[in-house]
């Protein structure tokens, strides 16, 4: 089996991607999106990073919850796995998070980040199940193992 790097693990996030916009771009936005993958990057990188964040925990369980707090006063959640951090744009080299990591559990992730977003709880919990399960089958296709090196 191959460990996974965070080349490989930015090319998981990808696919996770492709099924948040065969999902729920398809569905609810109408008419056209000229970049769908613009799109979904927008979409967690504004309101929807912990759910991405606890998506990508499913497939890493290893990984560990940190909260950036920018200089300019926004938050945003990114996961660490083996001493690298990644959100929906893949790895992301720490040189770039000027600001204050934090790492934080589960229920200090939820209750930053307000879920108005769409109807009612069961949307994040089948959004996470679906990105995640995507993210598991890419892994398991390409027989890699989830050790990291």
């Amino acid at each position: 089996m191959n460990s996974l790097n965070p080349d490989k693990i930015s090319l998981i996030i990808n696919e996770m991607i492709e099924e948040f916009s065969s999902c729920y771009l398809n569905k609810y936005y109408y008419g056209d999106l000229p970049n769908k993958e613009e799109e979904a990057i927008r979409i967690f990188m504004n309101g929807l990073c912990a759910i991405f964040a606890l998506s990508l925990k499913e497939v890493f369980p290893q990984g560990k919850y940190f909260l950036w707090l920018t200089k300019e006063g926004g938050k945003h959640l990114l996961l660490n796995i083996d001493h690298n951090f990644y959100d929906i744009r893949g790895y992301v080299p720490d040189y770039t998070l000027n600001g204050f990591l934090e790492e934080v559990n589960i229920e200090e992730c939820i209750s930053l980040f307000p879920y108005d977003y769409f109807e009612n709880e069961s949307f994040y919990e089948d959004m996470i199940k679906i990105l995640s399960t995507r993210g598991k089958n890419y892994i398991r296709q390409r027989n890699w193992s989830t050790s990291l090196k």
